[in-house]
């Protein structure tokens, strides 16, 4: 969970409460699973930018192959799969859907 001190900052510079919350969201508490927070994130799909932020940085990790472990690309593809259901049977391990990602992410 994020600290009181850095709850407490980002009140005081960052007076927009949408951008807070998004943070607060996008920060894990320990006392939760790893899943469970997916699935926090994912319940605010409609009304936050964790949500999308959270994709992207999924999408970024198993793209990064050279450093991504095997327990970690399986982990972060079954939180896509939480978040993104309708890639349900897709092989996100593939060769051609890694290259596809990564084209994507170089024209934007």
């Amino acid at each position: 969970m994020i600290c009181m001190k850095t709850q407490i900052y980002l009140m005081i510079h960052f007076k927009d409460e949408i951008f807070n919350n998004d943070i607060l969201l996008l920060t894990r508490d320990k006392e939760i699973t790893y899943f469970d927070y997916i699935k926090k994130i994912n319940s605010k799909r409609n009304e936050s930018f964790a949500y999308i932020i959270k994709i992207s940085d999924l999408i970024d990790h198993i793209t990064n192959r050279d450093t991504l472990s095997i327990s970690l690309r399986s982990r972060y593809t079954k939180a896509i799969k939480i978040l993104c259901p309708e890639l349900e049977g897709i092989d996100l391990d593939s060769e051609s859907c890694i290259e596809g990602l990564n084209k994507n992410k170089e024209d934007n």
